[in-house]
């Protein structure tokens, strides 16, 4: 990842409070910057920076975050969640990431971008938590945490397995010479009385039988 910063941090604060009272440009580039008074070649970071904090697209065009922004009471939150996800890796790291010590951030900032130079690190650190740290407020917004792998939800309980059976079989006679078969399923059990009941049952409605 880019390591987003500007140089002149000031100006970042004042480009910020500039969005709350100037009507939304159709495009931020170096044209509108200097028609807004920012004419120093410095204050074109503003543009690489206002994009990484998803204030406009790829293409310089104003975002719905640039909208939201420009209402005061929501600035400053939105200003926080902009940071949050500008910085994700660090909030990923540490939840109160825009309270942590200047070290916290160099060590993490070595680490998600090899290349970038002691230099940029530095800058990177300034534009973030000397100045955009300072307007956003990040009591209303919850910090950036690694997803929670989804629970999943508990399956239904299994059914008890069925009472196993013994099998019988139950030769019940013969009608004209045709010999009638009866398999039954009994209940495994070795209660003599339920036997009792079963065959008196069995000789009555099916052991009755003229042939």
């Amino acid at each position: 990842m880019a390591l987003p910063y500007v140089l002149n941090n000031g100006n970042l604060s004042k480009f910020l409070k500039h969005i709350q009272t100037a009507k939304v440009p159709t495009k931020l580039d170096y044209s509108y910057l200097e028609q807004a008074g920012f004419k120093g070649k410095n204050d074109r970071y503003l543009t690489t920076f206002l994009k990484a904090l998803g204030f406009t697209d790829a293409a310089g065009i104003p975002t719905q975050r640039w909208h939201d922004h420009r209402n005061t009471a929501q600035g400053p939150g939105v200003i926080a969640t902009a940071i949050q996800e500008a910085w994700s890796g660090y909030f990923d790291m540490y939840a109160d990431a825009h309270a942590r010590a200047d070290d916290d951030f160099k060590n993490w900032a070595r680490g998600a971008e090899p290349k970038a130079s002691e230099v940029t690190v530095n800058r990177s650190l300034g534009s973030r938590f000397k100045t955009a740290v300072k307007l956003g407020d990040f009591s209303s917004t919850p910090a950036s945490t690694p997803a929670s792998p989804a629970v999943p939800h508990a399956s239904p309980a299994a059914p008890p397995p069925a009472t196993p059976l013994a099998p019988g079989k139950v030769s019940v006679g013969t009608v004209g010479g045709l010999t009638i078969n009866i398999e039954l399923q009994l209940p495994a059990t070795a209660d003599a009385k339920f036997f009792d009941q079963f065959f008196a049952s069995m000789r009555k409605h099916l052991l009755d039988v003229d042939e």
